[in-house]
């Protein structure tokens, strides 16, 4: 997450279903008592009046406290630009603006009619500086998933959007999958802290509902704020046959304790520490029929669930990799014409056709990788059932 909002506002709008049962460690002791045995319309009511509740800063002194809330985490000097990955610097005038970028309402004032006057114009849990140009092609639209692109800078993408999205604007702007997670917990914040404001275009919003935000808007805005920046997976099947574990001491020994029995259990490990510590942003992935098919990767696959990073355990002599190589299945069926084996003249054996095959497979030459090496090749089922006395009129293998 870049910025941090006055409250964990996306778990609150998590929350509105069930009773407030919990807070954050780091805030003042009993900062959230008025959330206790709340829940729905009411425990989103407490949270707007703790949130409004905030300082209100002037437009003209927004970059002196960009300085504090959106500088790069390496370079204190250097802005933090969720629009672009163009290289600005703050100005040595402590409440200076930045050439080139503008300090964007990521909830589009004119949403509330563009009054000046109202705490949301500085609200600094929704004001970032942006890349001018990324600014000038977002304008006022909704976010969204862009179906067919018309602005692209790599991080920011403008758009039509895809079926179901955008609440009847034409086009709609995609942040970078970076942050969709701070836009998500940007947009829950505004919903809560002003709830009261009379919204002019109801794109993302509504005027008659006390979720304030509608319906598709709350379904993509959970989905960008659920979804982690990193997935440690692996699987829990082995190469087949079966053979039961040995466990000595601190020992796990037998077939599958390298591939990937261990990298199961590290990643778990270091998953728990992560959270145990408050991290977030990450996620488990544990597969199962990956050696006879990956069929829990395909379906897997069929799922909406994307991140940015992947960390896949696999025996690699203990090295990290940045690559593997791909697998293409072939199911081959030979056919010949079957004979008793006394008068092989008359009959043809398939089981000689695929021994014809594999002599020219081994003489083959398969394209080589500079990174990931040859080509490798496997014949791992061979299908041949006919009487041992007739020639085979069939042989199938993968």
């Amino acid at each position: 997450m870049k910025k941090s909002t006055l409250i964990a506002f996306y778990t609150v709008m998590l929350a509105l279903a069930f009773t407030w049962q919990s807070a954050e460690a780091d805030v003042p002791s009993e900062y959230y008592s008025s959330l206790n045995g709340k829940s729905g319309q009411a425990l989103k009511n407490a949270v707007h009046d703790l949130a409004i509740k905030h300082t209100v800063h002037s437009y003209s002194s927004l970059w002196g406290y960009f300085r504090d809330t959106d500088h790069m985490p390496s370079d204190a000097s250097r802005v933090w630009d969720m629009y672009s990955d163009k290289t600005y610097y703050f100005t040595s005038n402590g409440y200076g603006s930045t050439s080139g970028m503008n300090r964007e309402h990521s909830l589009p004032k004119s949403w509330w009619g563009g009054l000046t006057n109202v705490a949301a114009y500085t609200d600094l849990n929704h004001l970032y500086p942006s890349d001018a140009d990324a600014n000038t092609a977002k304008l006022n639209w909704p976010l969204g998933e862009v179906s067919t692109v018309s602005f692209n800078n790599g991080v920011s993408r403008v758009g039509t959007p895809k079926a179901g999205q955008g609440g009847g604007a034409s086009t709609v702007f995609e942040p970078d999958d970076r942050y969709k997670g701070d836009f998500a917990r940007t947009y829950f914040y505004m919903a809560a802290c002003y709830q009261d404001l009379v919204w002019k275009y109801t794109f993302m919003l509504s005027n008659s509902t006390w979720l304030t935000l509608n319906q598709w808007s709350i379904d993509l805005l959970l989905r960008w704020g659920d979804e982690p920046r990193v997935v440690f997976c692996s699987h829990m099947d082995t190469v087949p046959p079966y053979i039961p574990p040995t466990f000595l001491e601190d020992r796990v020994c037998g077939r599958g304790t390298c591939d990937a029995k261990g990298q199961f259990y590290a990643m778990y490990r270091a998953c728990r520490r992560l959270a145990e510590a408050g991290r977030t942003g990450m996620a488990l992935l544990i597969l199962s029929g990956e050696e006879t098919g990956s069929w829990g990767a395909k379906a897997f696959s069929r799922t909406p669930f994307r991140a940015p990073l992947l960390v896949v355990g696999e025996p690699t002599d203990n090295c990290f990799v940045s690559a593997s190589k791909g697998t293409k299945r072939f199911d081959l069926r030979f056919l010949g014409r079957p004979f008793h084996s006394g008068y092989p003249e008359h009959g043809q054996s398939a089981v000689e056709l695929f021994i014809d095959f594999m002599n020219e497979l081994r003489a083959a030459a398969f394209p080589e990788d500079t990174l990931l090496g040859p080509t490798t090749w496997n014949v791992g089922e061979l299908h041949s059932d006919n009487p041992q006395n007739i020639l085979s009129p069939e042989l199938r293998c993968r």
